[in-house]
């Protein structure tokens, strides 16, 4: 059994991705937990950073691709974090590069 967290903001946007990330787990047949957590909850803890706000929508993906500022170590939501470990962040994957993550954790 693998944990899947999703950390994001309420950008409605996620719940397309968080719906995403399920199809694609349940269609590799994976035993999963799946949770979408607030950015509040855990952005400190996985020192993220937050660039949605309520009226504008850059886009994950186009947004944060030249926005860490030279600097790789800055992580941005949204974050996928399976089994305690950060796999993903500052956008979201697209289904190709979701199935090459989720599939690291099949069983052999």
């Amino acid at each position: 059994m693998i944990d899947i967290k999703f950390i994001c903001s309420a950008c409605t946007r996620n719940d397309y991705y968080y719906g995403l990330i399920e199809k694609t787990a349940k269609g590799l047949g994976l035993q999963y937990t799946l949770e979408k957590v607030p950015y509040q909850q855990e952005m400190r803890e996985q020192h993220l950073f937050n660039r949605c706000t309520i009226t504008y929508c850059a886009g994950c993906n186009n947004f944060n691709k030249y926005g860490n500022y030279g600097d790789a170590s800055v992580k941005f939501m949204p974050a996928l974090v399976i089994n305690d470990e950060m796999v993903s962040h500052s956008c979201v994957p697209l289904k190709d590069e979701l199935i090459k993550i989720l599939s690291k954790y099949l069983p052999d």
